[in-house]
């Protein structure tokens, strides 16, 4: 009997169990990450999930740049390995999109939806640990409205307006 558990289960045999109930992160993929998510957007009603209308395929704007990342670029690809999915894969791929022109917000939007995978991935038990996934700092959203006499106001009317032709 085990002195510390109350139990005749030698602590090996715990922890080889506990693997055991996790699936293997080497034969994991992003797929099955994305279909957790998905099924997840699904099952909580979300707005951002949509259906192509030609595939009949779910998706969310979320993963538009973050699929082809990494490695899933149509329904049956199966990304890369999550074991490969490391703080500097996921830093190449905000190098990229900043490179791209894209966003802070929009980056972010992406990495929200990879972190939303690994947590669900671990509360599945397919996984035991995720990356440190963090996220850039967003400008302050746009504050106030213009009034549309404003608006007018701040409109050349067409009389200023010179139209030449040559």
């Amino acid at each position: 009997m085990d002195e510390h558990h109350g139990s005749s289960t030698p602590l090996k045999a715990t922890a080889r169990t506990r693997r055991q109930r996790c699936h293997d992160p080497v034969q994991l993929r992003y797929a099955d990450l994305r279909q957790l998510y998905l099924d997840d957007l699904a099952k909580n009603k979300r707005k951002s999930l949509r259906r192509n209308i030609m595939t009949g395929e779910a998706y969310t704007d979320s993963l538009t740049h973050l699929d082809p990342f990494m490695g899933y670029t149509k329904a049956g690809d199966r990304g890369v390995k999550v074991s490969q999915i490391s703080r500097s894969m996921i830093t190449k791929f905000e190098n990229e999109r900043k490179a791209a022109f894209a966003s802070t917000g929009t980056i972010n939007r992406a990495l929200a939806a990879l972190r939303r995978m690994f947590k669900l991935a671990i509360e599945n038990k397919m996984l035991n640990v995720a990356p440190v996934i963090n996220a850039g700092a967003e400008l302050k959203p746009r504050q106030g409205f213009l009034e549309i006499e404003d608006y007018d106001r701040a409109q050349p009317s067409p009389s200023t307006f010179r139209i030449c032709f040559k």
